[in-house]
C-alpha cells in the first residue's frame, strides 16, 4: 500500500491548514531528510553516556521520534504551533520518550525555559 499517494489525495481533496500542515510533515521528503540527519549523527551519539538531545521547530516531534528510537531514549522537541503538542502525542506510538513542550512565543522566552530545564536536569543527575 502506497501511503504516500494516499496523504497526497488527502491532501488534494482538502483545505484544511492543520491538515495540510500534518501531512506535509510526514511527505516523501521530510522522511528522507530525517532519516538522513539521524545517519550523519549516529556515528557521534557513541561519544555521550545519555546524550540530551533538543529539537528546536521540531513540529509534531518525527524527528524526535525517530532520535528516541535511535538512542532508546528521551529527546526534546518544541514548535511554536500550538497544535504540535497534541496532534503529535497522537501521531507517534513512542511519543513518551519524545517531550513535547508548549508553545513559548519569543526566543528568549523559549532560551530561558530550555536554560532553566537544563540547570533543574542537572541538579536531578
Amino acid at each position: 500500500m502506497n501511503f504516500l499517494k494516499i496523504l497526497k489525495t488527502i491532501d488534494n481533496l482538502n483545505s484544511d491548514p492543520i491538515i495540510k500542515s500534518i501531512i506535509n510533515s510526514v511527505n516523501k521528503d521530510q522522511i528522507e531528510n530525517k532519516k538522513w540527519l539521524i545517519e550523519k549523527l549516529t556515528p557521534y551519539l557513541h561519544l555521550y553516556e545519555k546524550p540530551k538531545i533538543l529539537v528546536v521547530a521540531g513540529w509534531y516531534g518525527m524527528l524526535a521520534n525517530m532520535l528516541s528510537k535511535q538512542i532508546d531514549d528521551e529527546v526534546h522537541t518544541s514548535d511554536r504551533d500550538v497544535n504540535c503538542t497534541e496532534i503529535g502525542i497522537k501521531m507517534f506510538d513512542n511519543i513518551n520518550k519524545a517531550v513535547l513542550y508548549d508553545t513559548y512565543y519569543t526566543l528568549e522566552e523559549f532560551y530561558q525555559e530550555i536554560k532553566k530545564r537544563i540547570i533543574e536536569e542537572l541538579k536531578d543527575e
